[in-house]
């Protein structure tokens, strides 16, 4: 090789190797050999199955074995992580004057940037399409469940408007209270679709603030617990004082609304449901909601966070359960960076634990 050349071929950029006829190299660029990391003594003569692939014989997918075939150019992208990672390689053949190959060009470009950005975008996608997917599954899950209390109300206000002047006092109480419960499910289901979907838009759903439990819960329980004096179920705090959570409010509001609703919904009459918090050493708050209800088997309880999965049942008193509530809770709280786990048991009640970090 020509002087002039020599310069010019050692100072390219991209990984050069000049090979002969039995794949040895013949010339490596200064590129190739500071990115090999050897001497050129060493890569001279030396098999491009060693240098690239690492290995004594070419693999069956090694494309120079396409080149000397066709005779024509090759090229493929390479995962070489010895040499430092991808690498678009291209193979020139090199003919002589009575058109027989007399040896090749490798030329290697560095395409790291590129494959990065890629696999960024491609895990972007991926994401999205997990979130819209997401998003359909659980809307169609919301659709179909605000079918229940829309029935409720449809069939029991005809009935008031066709037999109202038949039903006895107790009959028009009964379906009074139907159409109420039915009412209240359908509101609740609206209140947790309206955080849902705030919080998947961005807005100030997930705007962190510290919050101290105590004064926290005695505002929240002064509000929610309507459901529990009618079926005289007693809820008792045990929590620090000066204990405070780094959270979201609305997050907060909207767990703790799901998980006591879930709590009175499946306690028996004049039962018992404890809200306890504790700190955890190097960690966040644990929160607890324990109830002595009807509890749940382990089988239950596995599927309960499953929107896919058949867990509703009736409350002690007929109410009616769609999970959806349970879902969200454990949708906001991992979105946190909490975790969420449950003890339960068949007729021995249940206790939900929880951390939000953030």
């Amino acid at each position: 090789m020509k002087p002039d050349y020599l310069s010019v071929f050692d100072a390219y950029p991209d990984l050069v190797l000049i090979l002969d006829t039995d794949r040895r190299i013949i010339r490596a660029n200064r590129a190739m050999v500071n990115r090999a990391g050897l001497q050129p003594e060493a890569l001279k003569g030396a098999t491009c199955c060693w240098l690239i692939h690492q290995k004594d014989e070419h693999p069956d997918t090694c494309i120079h074995g396409c080149m000397l075939k066709e005779r024509m150019e090759q090229s493929a992208e390479m995962l070489l992580e010895h040499l430092g990672g991808w690498f678009s390689v291209r193979m020139i053949p090199l003919f002589d004057q009575l058109d027989n190959i007399t040896g090749s060009i490798h030329v290697l470009q560095d395409i790291n940037a590129r494959k990065q950005t890629e696999l960024e975008l491609k895990k972007t996608k991926d994401l999205h399409s997990a979130r819209l997917a997401e998003k359909d599954h659980f809307i169609s899950v919301v659709v179909h469940d605000l079918r229940n209390p829309f029935m409720t109300i449809l069939g029991m206000s005809e009935l008031f408007i066709d037999q109202t002047n038949e039903m006895t006092d107790s009959e028009m109480m009964e379906a009074a209270r139907a159409i109420h419960f039915s009412a209240k499910n359908y509101f609740e289901l609206l209140e947790n679709l309206l955080v849902w979907s705030r919080s998947q838009n961005g807005l100030n759903v997930m705007e962190c603030e510290n919050i101290q439990l105590v004064p926290f819960m005695n505002d929240f329980l002064r509000v929610n617990t309507e459901t529990a004096a009618k079926k005289e179920i007693v809820i008792t705090c045990d929590i620090p004082g000066e204990l405070t959570v780094f959270t979201s409010r609305h997050i907060l509001q909207a767990v703790f609304r799901n998980m006591v609703a879930n709590a009175v919904k499946f306690t028996h009459r004049g039962g018992a449901i404890t809200i306890s918090a504790k700190q955890l050493p190097g960690h966040p708050a644990e929160i607890s909601i324990r109830d002595n209800g009807i509890g749940m088997s382990s089988e239950l309880a596995d599927n309960l966070f499953s929107p896919g999965a058949k867990t509703s049942r009736k409350g002690t008193l007929g109410e009616e359960s769609m999970g959806l509530g349970l879902i969200l809770c454990k949708f906001f709280i991992e979105n946190q960076g909490g975790w969420l786990r449950i003890e339960s048991a068949p007729g021995k009640g249940s206790a939900f634990h929880f951390t939000l970090e953030n």
